[in-house]
């Protein structure tokens, strides 16, 4: 039961952190004040660190090591990610995350 609670909120999370990425990478022109921008940039934060930490406990709690350790690598894609984008390839380096985000939700739900 613990599992499926996991995977549903581990869905959610990843589906509000893919549509709140897509609006901030691709909606530029709703945060040209800063007043719109900095608390939807932190609520952003706060989904990723959700996202890594239900990615960690799905890590944990499921069943099977291939499983164990897609969803650790999963996990520590934002980081991977981050080390390797710039200011010029940022709306690429930001599509990326989003796929990653959506496949690994959809990994998540078909497992």
């Amino acid at each position: 039961m613990l599992l499926y609670w996991l995977k549903v909120g581990f869905g959610f999370i990843a589906f509000l952190l893919s549509i709140s990425l897509s609006v901030r990478v691709y909606g530029e022109k709703l945060f040209k004040n800063n007043n719109k921008l900095s608390p939807f940039v932190a609520f952003i934060g706060g989904l990723f660190v959700l996202y890594i930490l239900s990615a960690l406990l799905l890590a944990v709690f499921c069943p099977g090591i291939l499983f164990k350790l897609i969803m650790f690598l999963f996990a520590v894609a934002p980081f991977i990610l981050g080390k390797l984008v710039n200011y010029k390839q940022l709306k690429m380096y930001s599509t990326i995350q989003i796929l990653c985000v959506i496949l690994s939700m959809v990994f998540v739900i078909f497992y």
